[in-house]
């Protein structure tokens, strides 16, 4: 088993954590909604036993990537919410699409 996509993914989720804690009104509901998604993903993905060499895993691991960076260490100060919100749900997609792939095998 790769650990780094739901090492990573745990770290998206707390991070959005943190986001939820330093917005108000759609864009925390929304977060809210997103962070939940990743914590589901995270316990989905330690269960699918995912691999470096799955098909998708790059991307997963690449989407979460750009997520965190996108964050960064100044939760407080994101001016783009709304690219931050589309950016942690096509990172949420491509590890349901990794989670899926993988329990189908």
């Amino acid at each position: 088993m790769s650990h780094e996509v739901v090492e990573q993914l745990a770290g998206l989720s707390s991070r959005v954590d943190n986001l939820v804690a330093n917005t108000t009104g759609d864009a925390c509901r929304q977060l809210e909604r997103l962070q939940e998604r990743l914590e589901k993903l995270t316990l989905a993905a330690i269960s699918a036993d995912l691999q470096e060499s799955q098909s998708g895993y790059a991307g997963a691991l690449s989407a979460i990537t750009s997520a965190n960076e996108t964050i960064g260490e100044g939760d407080a100060q994101i001016q783009q919410i709304s690219k931050t919100i589309a950016l942690i749900a096509k990172a949420a997609d491509a590890v349901e699409s990794l989670v899926k792939k993988a329990a189908a095998m």
